[in-house]
């Protein structure tokens, strides 16, 4: 027997594909001379599925500016939060929160080792992402960076990348697409 999979992904192409069937079908008239199915009718016992109702709301997830980034590498701090931001953004199943309704910022939990969990969900959040940048040597960079799931408060993920300055957009990019696997279950 083969199981059926369904993503956010998959479930919001379905959903789209159903609700674009009344318009395909009312842009195709029969063809003369055919003979057409009458409706059920109620009392037949035919099973109704309404698809208009289906909910695939995007996940909010907070993206603060990351931290640690210092001198020249100091731009590095809101630029790597603001590019994961957009990715997941621009993808429509992540709704980013807005950075101005952060109660604190993220490296407050530095000192504890965890997030404020609290602050989190009293913004609304469901997930988090925190980073950190350090400089290795004059030309190196290592970006680390966290995935915290607000509501059993957990932290998923944690991976650190270590590469040349100029290549700090490309691993916002793979931070964005490792977030977008470990909460959506499929490759972003």
């Amino acid at each position: 027997m083969h199981a059926l999979s369904l993503t956010r992904r998959k479930l919001l192409e379905l959903a789209s594909a159903f609700a674009a069937l009344p318009v395909i079908a009312e842009a195709q008239p029969a063809p003369s001379g055919t003979a057409t199915a009458a409706p059920p009718s109620e009392s037949a016992g035919s099973a109704v599925i309404d698809v208009d109702r289906a909910r695939a709301a995007p996940i909010p997830i907070a993206i603060p500016d990351f931290f640690g980034g210092a001198g020249e590498l100091a731009h590095l701090n809101h630029d790597l939060a603001q590019v994961i931001t957009n990715d997941l953004a621009n993808c429509g199943l992540f709704k980013p929160t807005n950075p101005a309704a952060f109660v604190a910022p993220a490296q407050a939990f530095e000192q504890s080792g965890v997030p404020a969990w609290h602050d989190w969900q009293a913004i609304g959040a469901q997930a988090l992402v925190t980073g950190r940048i350090s400089g290795t040597n004059g030309d190196s960079v290592r970006v680390e960076f966290r995935l915290w799931d607000i509501l059993p408060q957990q932290q998923i993920q944690g991976t650190a990348y270590t590469t040349s300055v100029k290549n700090w957009r490309r691993v916002a990019h793979m931070i964005a697409d490792a977030v977008y696997q470990r909460l959506l279950g499929e490759q972003g």
